[in-house]
């Protein structure tokens, strides 16, 4: 798998350019292929998404969005707060 991974980087390096040295070792940019694999998976569950749901009642996520968007409101004012003092 080493090998294949290493035959891919350098196509996509050869075809894109070098990468960033800065980035090296950051999760999903050492490799493509984990990027190409998650943008996959994104798309199919985009496309057969709307497909298993059509016949069902949507899903209540509330008990996990009030406290989401509690924490991102706290974590808001404290990002005010340290860029103005």
């Amino acid at each position: 798998m080493e090998a294949f991974n290493d035959r891919v980087n350098t196509y996509i390096d050869s075809w894109m350019g070098p990468r960033d040295p800065r980035v090296r070792g950051w999760l999903l940019l050492g490799n493509y292929i984990p990027t190409f694999i998650f943008s996959t998976m994104y798309l199919l569950i985009v496309w057969m998404g709307p497909k298993y749901m059509k016949n069902r009642q949507p899903y209540s996520c509330r008990a996990l969005l009030v406290p989401y968007n509690l924490f991102l409101t706290l974590l808001s004012l404290y990002m005010f707060y340290e860029v103005g003092s």
